[in-house]
């Protein structure tokens, strides 16, 4: 999982288990309520050492906002415990300062790294930039990780990156209620969901409701969603086998079972009708911004990672696929879904006050208990509410699914120059919009092969590397690598777990959990994200560029393909 998958500038948490200032509920000294391997302070210091006052590790991270706030709170007790400083320089410019290192340029980033592509482990590796990690933190990955993780950091056998953080990135983000209510179910085949995205289509021919939403625009890493599309749907479609044969190069990038992949995303995604916002608007349509689409109820369905809940708006509740055991998504990092003050505690359980009680919705304490109001999971029963997906509301609601009336000026929250489509305000967006109740879930990709007892999932991770050695640096990242680390981390939001040793049911949300529990399973079917694999001059500097270009409309499949071959080194 890289900057681009977590995406950048955070600024909320999903989290289940905190505790003051942001801190793990799960104390070093053995209070809390954490699920999984926990520490005290005494045990930190004596498997780490205790270090003198002044010693300092800095870590040079693609950590921004919230992100960098949920890494430090993650630190904060083996700092304490332990004496070591740990520093975190967070940077969404990380990938060009480790590009800098490969040409020799940059002389002093930090002691250690995390890196977003195993792809850019290689090259550091290979250009002398870092060194193979110690021998404990060795032993932690063979313990806790499955060999397609460890593998992906070896170089000619030696391990130089070790597997940090996991996202799954084969869900479909919905809504339970805004499907329930029109009448779609969740497709189990990938036939099954090209008739869904024709049928959704064809139910809104005015456009007001897409089947899909994209979120293709990040700035520099612009197009990063288009290609994990590519890969999922070369997965999904075409087999492991042919998918191993293509992120190996041991067929070209512009291979005819690419070329057939996007041809086929190209009908199922960017055809007329079937994304919001057009060709056009879904490249330059940030994730934010998609994701209030999504809530709002302008697309009904979205390609995105386990980490994805940490950009929805702020009141979203995220649910299992029933709309059950739900948690609200918060606006600031200090604000717990831990149940305090009558907030939901799950699948709608009431607490005092007149709080929610079902997924987020409220009835008591004076709240309206009908008359329009939500009664379940935010759906309306009347009073001149929505009663179909994507229907107007009165009285000077938005007549088109949310879209802003007229061209201009991006809305607030969009990059300059763009999507300006989207809901006037991303961060204010209602909490609980009349379509969906404010409620998404998501479901696995599915494969047009049924037979198999698992559908095969595309993943992705950031990986841990030593630009300096020192005993304090290999404190840290034997702390890193550790199940409590991991666990510590799981419990403050916004990341799934592949680690063995970690307790599924500490994520944060339904769907992190469920994304743990398949990233864990030795029954997964489980592929790395091609792009990140591949030399960082092709997966990353041409590639995205040249699926944006396809996804605009401004180049073939065949083309868009060509121009990532061509950029694989010749002696590669």
């Amino acid at each position: 999982m890289s900057v681009r998958r977590r995406f950048r500038l955070l600024a909320l948490v999903t989290a289940l288990c905190t505790g003051v200032a942001g801190l793990p509920a799960c104390a070093p000294d053995g209070g809390g309520s954490q699920a999984g391997p926990t520490a005290t302070c005494a045990e930190l210091a004596e498997q780490y050492g205790s270090f003198p006052a002044g010693t300092t590790v800095t870590v040079a991270t693609s950590f921004t906002g919230v992100e960098a706030e949920r890494f430090n709170a993650s630190v904060a007790d083996f700092s304490r415990c332990t004496g070591v400083t740990i520093v975190q320089n967070g940077s969404d410019e990380l990938e060009n300062q480790l590009r800098a290192e490969l040409g020799g340029s940059a002389t002093d980033l930090a002691d250690i790294a995390v890196v977003p592509q195993p792809g850019l482990v290689t090259d550091l590796a290979r250009h002398g930039r870092i060194v193979p990690l110690p021998e404990a933190v060795g032993a932690n990955t063979e313990l806790g990780w499955d060999r397609i993780w460890s593998d992906a950091g070896r170089v000619d056998g030696e391990l130089y990156g070790a597997p940090l953080m996991a996202s799954l990135k084969s869900f479909i983000w919905y809504s339970p209620v805004a499907f329930e209510r029109a009448g779609y179910e969740v497709p189990t085949t990938w036939d099954e969901l090209v008739e869904l995205t024709d049928r959704v289509a064809a139910d809104h021919p005015d456009g007001s409701v897409a089947p899909w939403c994209l979120g293709a625009a990040d700035g520099a890493t612009t197009g990063w969603p288009v290609s994990d599309w590519l890969e999922d749907g070369l997965l999904a479609i075409h087999g492991t086998g042919a998918y191993d044969q293509w992120a190996s190069h041991d067929v070209p990038v512009d291979a005819p079972v690419a070329v057939s992949t996007l041809d086929s995303l190209d009908s199922l995604l960017l055809a007329k009708g079937h994304v919001a916002g057009g060709r056009a608007g879904a490249v330059s349509m940030t994730m934010e911004e998609a994701g209030a689409e999504l809530v709002s109820g302008a697309c009904l369905m979205l390609h995105a990672s386990s980490s994805f809940e940490t950009v929805l708006p702020p009141g979203t509740t995220v649910t299992d696929a029933d709309g059950a055991h739900g948690v609200t998504v918060s606006a600031s990092p200090t604000e717990a879904a831990s149940t305090p003050a009558g907030q939901p505690n799950g699948a709608g359980e009431p607490t005092p006050a007149g709080q929610p009680d079902d997924a987020g919705q409220s009835n008591g304490a004076g709240e309206p208990g009908e008359a329009g109001q939500p009664d379940e999971a935010g759906r309306s029963d009347d009073a001149g509410e929505p009663d179909d997906v994507g229907q107007p509301t009165p009285a000077g609601d938005p007549d088109n699914a949310g879209w802003a009336p007229s061209e201009g000026t991006p809305s607030e929250g969009a990059a300059s120059g763009a999507y300006t489509g989207a809901p006037a305000s991303t961060a204010t967006a209602t909490p609980t919009p009349v379509r969906t109740g404010g409620v998404v879930s998501a479901f696995l990709l599915p494969a047009v092969e049924t037979d198999s007892t698992s559908n095969p999932v595309l993943v992705g991770g950031d990986y841990l590397v030593a630009l300096k050695a020192s005993d304090a640096a290999t404190a840290v990242m034997s702390y890193l690598t550790s199940p409590v680390w991991a666990q510590t981390r799981l419990s403050l939001g916004g990341v799934a777990s592949a680690n063995h040793g970690v307790d599924a049911a500490g994520a944060s949300s339904p769907v992190a959990q469920e994304a743990s529990r398949i990233l864990q399973s030795r029954q997964s079917v489980v592929r790395i994200d091609a792009s990140d694999m591949m030399p960082s001059a092709v997966g990353t500097q041409v590639m995205w560029g040249a699926l944006t270009k396809w996804a605009r409309g401004e180049a073939s499949s065949v083309a868009a393909l060509a121009a990532a071959e061509a950029a694989w080194p010749k002696n590669g």
